[in-house]
């Protein structure tokens, strides 16, 4: 998860292979309740940064990818959430950086600011924010972090 990118932007068929390929994650029952909206817009992603009170949070990246989920749906959230994955490895497979980003959600859970974002993004008012994934043309390769092995229990 790069912490840095590149001003480059990502092209028009960067962005849609992304979209597509998490658009293609498994859903439950195949309900496909997540809703995707694309910023690749820099003022748009710091003005959204400023509202949450979070300057800074988008580490350069050009391009942020918010997930919402159906409302009152009971796997909405996990299918959003498997469509971030999915964008995250597209992404790994084009050669750009990611990260999963959550710490817009107070603000975008929030009555004004999911007035103001979903409104201004076209994503219906029954939706709400899961997870944000921030995506562009790293400067650097961080490495991996070991995995808890100890988290795997085996009977």
């Amino acid at each position: 998860s790069p912490r840095s990118y590149r001003e480059e932007a990502l092209s028009a068929e960067e962005i849609n292979t992304i979209v597509q390929c998490a658009l293609w994650a498994p859903s439950a029952i195949n309900q496909q309740t997540t809703q995707i909206a694309v910023i690749d817009n820099k003022a748009w992603i710091e003005e959204l940064a400023q509202d949450a009170g979070r300057e800074g949070f988008h580490y350069g990246a050009p391009c942020f990818l918010l997930f919402y989920a159906l409302k009152d749906n009971r796997w909405s959230a996990a299918n959003a959430a498997l469509a971030t994955e999915n964008a995250t490895l597209a992404a790994h497979a084009l050669g750009l950086g990611s990260v999963i980003i959550g710490c817009t959600a107070d603000y975008l859970l929030s009555e004004e600011g999911a007035k103001k974002w979903q409104t201004r993004l076209g994503v219906s008012e029954n939706y709400e924010f899961v997870l944000g994934l921030l995506v562009g043309h790293s400067v650097d390769a961080p490495q991996p972090k070991p995995r808890n092995q100890e988290n795997i229990k085996w009977k």
